[in-house]
């Protein structure tokens, strides 16, 4: 009752703007394109393989890829401790980085590609087989 009482009409009227602009605007990062070439400069400027390795799968993996959308916010203001905030690179900069990223093959073995894992896997089903 007391939060009722504290927020007036004309405030539930602000929140629900703001949230609406901030829906649009995410909305419109993903229309932004990005240039890999200029993505991987930016990348490499700001240490971004410190952390994410040269490929984005190593280290803490970028890779599968968030959504671009998400990506941008997350860079820019990260929700985590751990890394910092480029909040100073514009979202079509961003965009640059999340293209390069997009254009690097992915060098993550499928797991049929994997000797060891299919070992396991086949010693897993022997030994089912032998328990019925």
């Amino acid at each position: 009752m007391r939060i009722a009482k504290t927020l007036r009409p004309t405030r539930f009227v602000a929140i629900g703007a703001l949230m609406l602009q901030t829906s649009i605007a995410v909305a419109q990062l993903g229309d932004l394109v990005g240039d890999p070439k200029q993505g991987e400069v930016l990348f490499r400027e700001r240490l971004c393989y410190a952390c994410h390795g040269f490929s984005g799968e190593t280290g803490v993996p970028l890779r599968p890829l968030l959504p671009k959308e998400a990506f941008i916010v997350i860079v820019r203001t990260p929700p985590m401790r751990q890394m910092p905030a480029y909040s100073d690179l514009s979202p079509q900069q961003v965009a640059h980085i999340y293209a390069y990223l997009e254009s690097l093959p992915s060098t993550t073995p499928s797991p049929d590609e994997v000797p060891l894992l299919n070992s396991i896997v086949d010693q897993a089903r022997s030994a089912s087989r032998g328990a019925d």
